[in-house]
C-alpha cells in the first residue's frame, strides 16, 4: 500500500480513472485533497437538515455536532484498487472540534457526509466553502476481495444518522409521567392543607387533620412509585 502525492492524484484524475466534482487546483495538498463544506447539514441538537447558500455562515453550538455534506463528488476506480483515509485539518481543531478519523472505501461514489462535533465550550463558525477535511488517497496493494457495505447514498446517510440521534435523545429523555410522580403527593399535601386551614383554623382540628392528610400523602407516594 503506498500513498498517493498530489501528481499521482492528477494522473488518475486525468486518465478518469479518479473523480473529484468540482476540482480545485489550489485544494490538492502534497499528499491529498482537502475537501470542503457543500451545501447542507443536519445538526444532532435540532435534528433538521438546513441548506446553506454560497459563503454561509452558520453556527455549531458547544456539544453539539453537525454532519456535513462535502461539496465534493469522489468516485474511486471500480477495480478497488484505490481507497482512502479522511484526516482532520488544524483550523477544525483550532476551532473547537473532535478530530475526524474515518474512511473512504474502495469503489465510492458519491458526495460525503463527515461528521464533526464540538467539544469546547464555547460556539464554533463554519462557512459554506471551507475545507473540512484532508483526503489522504492510498493505492492498494492488492484490490479488496469484498465489496463494502457502507451506503455511498449521502441522502440515505443522513436518514439513517438522524433517525439514530432521534432514538439516542428519546432513550435519555425520562417520561412526563415519571418527572410529575414525586409532584403528585406534594401537591395534595400542601392543596389539601391549605382548604383544612381555611375550614378549621389553627386548632387542635387542624393538626389532627394535617396528621391525617400526610399519611395520605405518603401513601399516594408509595402507589405512584408501584406504577
Amino acid at each position: 500500500m503506498s500513498l498517493l502525492t498530489d501528481t499521482d492524484i492528477r494522473r488518475l484524475r486525468d486518465s478518469g480513472q479518479l473523480v473529484i466534482k468540482p476540482f480545485q487546483e489550489f485544494r490538492l495538498t502534497p499528499i491529498g485533497y482537502n475537501l470542503s463544506i457543500g451545501d447542507s447539514y443536519v445538526s444532532k441538537r435540532d435534528l433538521r437538515r438546513v441548506d446553506l447558500g454560497p459563503k454561509e455562515l452558520f453556527r455549531v453550538g458547544p456539544g453539539d455536532a453537525v454532519a456535513i455534506r462535502t461539496l465534493e463528488y469522489v468516485g474511486l476506480p471500480k477495480d478497488r484498487t484505490l481507497s482512502g483515509l479522511l484526516q482532520s485539518k488544524v483550523k477544525m481543531i483550532k476551532a473547537g472540534f473532535a478530530p475526524i478519523a474515518s474512511t473512504v472505501d474502495p469503489e465510492h461514489a458519491g458526495n460525503m457526509i463527515i461528521v464533526v462535533q464540538n467539544i469546547s465550550k464555547h460556539e464554533a463558525v463554519l462557512l459554506q466553502g471551507d475545507p473540512i477535511c484532508t483526503m489522504v488517497l492510498l493505492k492498494n496493494e492488492n484490490p479488496s476481495t469484498d465489496r463494502s457495505n457502507n451506503p455511498y447514498d449521502d441522502q440515505q446517510i443522513v436518514t439513517e444518522l438522524l433517525a439514530a440521534w432521534s432514538s439516542y435523545r428519546k432513550s435519555r429523555r425520562p417520561a412526563l409521567s415519571n418527572l410529575s410522580k414525586p409532584l403528585v403527593p406534594i401537591l395534595f399535601v400542601i392543596i389539601a392543607g391549605a382548604i383544612a386551614h381555611v375550614w378549621l383554623g389553627p386548632t387542635l382540628a387542624f393538626s389532627g387533620a394535617m396528621a391525617g392528610i400526610a399519611a395520605i400523602g405518603i401513601l399516594l407516594d408509595r402507589i405512584l412509585d408501584k406504577k
